[in-house]
């Protein structure tokens, strides 16, 4: 059976590892524009899982010279792999964190004068 103090810290660090996963899709990584027309814009820290795609007028765009065409893409399988990461963190901090307080002492009982 689970231990429910068990249980509320691993939707604790889940919650947290896919609200950071999901902030981290505002910070643009890397822009690739190609010759062809298209603008790739790459979202998503430590991997790219949402992909904007511009098409702007060009010979192999025809249809985007009245306006721009955006396009977005998601990789839920990547997202998974970057909510897995923060989550590693997330337990990487709580296991620190319990030792530090494991070998603190508490009070002043250990304390000699």
């Amino acid at each position: 059976m689970i231990h429910l103090g068990s249980l509320f810290r691993l939707l604790l660090v889940l919650g947290a590892a896919i609200l950071a996963t999901l902030f981290t899709g505002l910070f643009l990584v890397l822009t690739l524009v190609s010759p062809g027309g298209s603008i790739d814009s790459f979202y998503g820290f430590p991997f790219t899982w949402k992909d904007n795609i511009e098409f702007v007028c060009s010979p192999l765009h025809p249809q985007a010279c009245q306006s721009p065409i955006y396009v977005t893409q998601y990789d839920w399988g990547v997202f998974a792999l970057d909510v897995l990461f923060y989550t590693a963190i997330g337990y990487g901090v709580l296991f620190i964190y319990a030792k530090y307080h494991a070998r603190k002492p508490s009070g002043d009982a250990n304390h000699n004068p």
